[in-house]
């Protein structure tokens, strides 16, 4: 597993343990609502930036389409 999948991952993990202890401390079963709770806070992405992003991925998409890799 590559270190940025494996920090993904791991975040993932503390947002559901957090989301889980929530639940606990109500004495309740887990809610979308005590993830989302826990969900990092989103940052406004200026359209500049969001734009220039979404066309570097989608050349990675491209160049996996044309090397018959996805």
């Amino acid at each position: 597993m590559h270190k940025s999948q494996k920090e993904c991952r791991a975040e993932i993990e503390k947002i559901i343990r957090n989301a889980r202890r929530t639940a606990r401390r109500r004495r309740g079963a887990i809610t979308r609502a005590d993830l989302i709770l826990h969900l990092p806070l989103m940052a406004d992405i200026p359209p500049r930036i969001l734009r220039a992003n979404v066309v570097h991925e989608i050349g990675h998409a491209v160049v996996g389409a044309v090397l018959g890799m996805g």
